[in-house]
């Protein structure tokens, strides 16, 4: 594609092209993830993945802060000059090479505290994803700044297949843990030299701490944001770490992997572009209503079975697929596909709320999160252990998506009604799904079949073809429901 033809294009010619490179880099990519992970997972232990978690909690802690939010501010801004994305680029390069010594000097603690021994070259070596990344964070928001998604995804693509196969080829080799940890550094490492190539920017030039300003304020708010979001995705974890060890922790990060596919890979792929595309329709919210409602109805008729039909699965999926040494997830994984229904739409609401300049109510939500959550997951996994966790999780997270909601319905003059019908269809199927699917295991096991892989094999396929002669005949309008959405919000490519 010429560069010309891109920046020509409208904005909705930029999502028609954005989505379609995200979706079908995305598919190729995580379908070769997953065949990595599926062998990664026969070939490591539940201990692997549970040190890499407890590295995860830290590392993952500085790298929610790295950018300081200069790159939602370099987004969100209008117009935004040479000397201030100079600026951002300077000061998220030292921001990423302070935050590595500070993680260096504190590595043992972090050992000391789980009581793992090989935390502390793992931490170390896994800190240098801080200093890479920072260098490519400038490219990164400028590229989706244009909408250029198209880039982005073939850096994505090309990075996981690369670091896939560097997994792969370590684990074979028998390395165990560092398997996991030179995949995480070589997959960061492609990736900011690849977003370097599609838009080289090395920070020459005048810098401007004045200029910035605005940048800077807007930018710490998104920063004190993502900070206590990234706690109340990682206390979970923080607590399992230290209460229940590494064996629990690498359970729980399995089924949580498996359990938020769909979100990471449907809802999280159109998220990519929603910012940047709310932050051009800031000034027209009939628009922006119009647009949040369609994709809530899209992405809920894309996720929805999936979570229905896991749940289902889950008792043979784990087992047959995973090995037998991960069944204890299995029950874990069927209550997180709760968890996904909420989450899945849920994501859609804040990167709304920030691109009309809600920044600081998005902030006191996260802060109220940051309250209840630790105080629900100490007290679950103190009582029933990762079940415990994984119940106190479903029960008040979606509780606590109730502020942004009223937020978004207040500003877009949305009511409950219009929301909830959008929802209305997805549901009825997710549940349809899980009742076919139940049923069939019933009469396979009443006929005194053997639970072995045939069985999940023709489980799954038979449910597949009933599931889809019920869609056709209780859900007609399913398809054509689903090829107006996507047209409706600017998917349908353009004659």
């Amino acid at each position: 594609m010429k560069e010309d033809s891109w920046i020509n294009m409208s904005l909705k010619e930029k999502m028609i092209k954005s989505y379609l490179w995200l979706g079908s880099t995305k598919l190729v990519g995580q379908t070769f993830s997953w065949v990595v992970t599926i062998v990664l997972a026969r070939l490591l232990t539940p201990e692997d993945y549970g040190l890499v978690a407890m590295s995860a909690v830290l590392i993952s802690l500085f790298a929610s802060i790295n950018e300081f939010g200069l790159g939602s501010a370099v987004i969100q801004k209008s117009d935004v000059s040479d000397e201030e994305i100079n600026t951002v680029f300077w000061f998220c390069l030292l921001g990423g090479i302070g935050f590595y010594l500070v993680l260096f000097l504190i590595a043992p603690w972090v050992s000391s505290f789980f009581d793992e021994q090989a935390l502390l070259e793992i931490v170390r070596l896994l800190g240098f994803t801080l200093i890479i990344s920072s260098l490519g964070i400038v490219p990164l928001n400028m590229l989706k700044k244009k909408v250029w998604f198209h880039k982005i995804a073939k850096c994505d693509l090309i990075a996981a297949v690369t670091a896939g196969i560097c997994s792969l080829t370590l684990a074979l080799l028998g390395w165990g843990v560092w398997a996991l940890v030179w995949g995480t550094l070589t997959l960061t490492t492609i990736q900011c030299i690849l977003y370097w190539y599609f838009f080289p920017w090395v920070g020459y030039g005048r810098i401007s701490w004045i200029k910035s300003s605005n940048l800077i304020r807007f930018g710490a708010y998104v920063t004190g944001s993502r900070l206590l979001y990234y706690w109340n995705n990682s206390v979970d974890s923080f607590i399992i770490g230290k209460l229940l060890g590494a064996q629990f922790l690498g359970y729980y990060s399995m089924a949580m992997q498996i359990a938020m596919i769909p979100v990471e890979k449907i809802s999280a792929l159109i998220n990519q572009i929603n910012f940047p595309v709310y932050s051009e329709l800031k000034h027209n919210k009939e628009h922006s209503k119009h647009y949040l409602l369609r994709q809530t109805r899209f992405i809920s008729f894309l996720s929805f079975p999936v979570f229905g039909g896991l749940a289902a699965i889950a008792p043979y999926a784990v087992t047959m697929i995973l090995g037998a040494k991960w069944q204890p997830i299995t029950l874990p994984l069927q209550l997180l596909c709760i968890l996904g229904l909420v989450r899945s739409i849920g994501v859609l609401i804040p990167p709304l709320l920030n691109a009309l300049g809600e920044v600081k109510f998005t902030f006191a939500c996260t802060l109220i999160t940051t309250a209840v959550l630790p105080i629900a997951f100490l007290i679950g996994a103190k009582i029933y252990g990762l079940l415990g966790l994984v119940i106190a999780l479903i029960v008040f997270y979606p509780l606590l998506y109730l502020p942004p909601y009223w937020k978004a319905f207040r500003l877009l003059n949305i009511s409950s009604k219009e929301y909830f019908s959008c929802l209305r269809g997805p549901i009825m199927l997710s549940c349809s799904i899980f009742i076919i699917i139940k049923l069939l295991e019933n009469i396979f096991l009443s006929l005194g079949l053997k639970e072995d892989l045939p069985f999940f094999i023709v489980l799954l396929l038979l449910s597949g073809v009933i599931s889809i002669g019920v869609i056709m005949v209780l859900f007609k309008n399913f398809i054509s429901d689903l090829k107006d959405i996507w047209a409706s919000i600017g998917l349908k490519a353009s004659k």
